[in-house]
């Protein structure tokens, strides 16, 4: 096997050209082989979950769908709570501080209870 070596080299040592690429050139001392890496970093599009370096997989994909949409519900139950709140006081009455509960302390919950 003929033993290549680094005949040009651009971009060492953390540095790079105007793209953000790195690439060096090898070549066989007898000619017989020539090769060329180019390397860039990955985009931070690329490297988010769900890009194309890190796909979801269906399982995981309906579970963020489920907790950004619980994110969503206490919101909104939030929002009905401080709604209500201020009909209240606006009528006055005397209003205790309420909030709904979070799934977290739903969890919480039920590991107390033994369920």
């Amino acid at each position: 096997a003929p033993q290549l070596r680094a005949s040009s080299f651009v971009g060492g040592a953390g540095a790079a050209d105007e793209a953000g690429k790195h690439s060096a050139h090898f070549d066989d001392p007898e000619g017989v082989v020539s090769m060329s890496v180019r390397v860039r970093r990955p985009l931070p599009q690329e490297t988010a979950v769900g890009g194309a370096l890190n796909p979801l997989d269906p399982t995981r994909a309906h579970l963020r769908a489920l907790t950004s949409a619980g994110d969503d519900r206490i919101q909104a139950a939030r929002d009905a709570i401080r709604k209500m709140t201020r009909k209240a006081r606006q009528a006055g009455e005397v209003v205790p501080e309420t909030a709904p509960l979070t799934i977290g302390q739903v969890a919480h919950r039920l590991m107390q209870s033994g369920d």
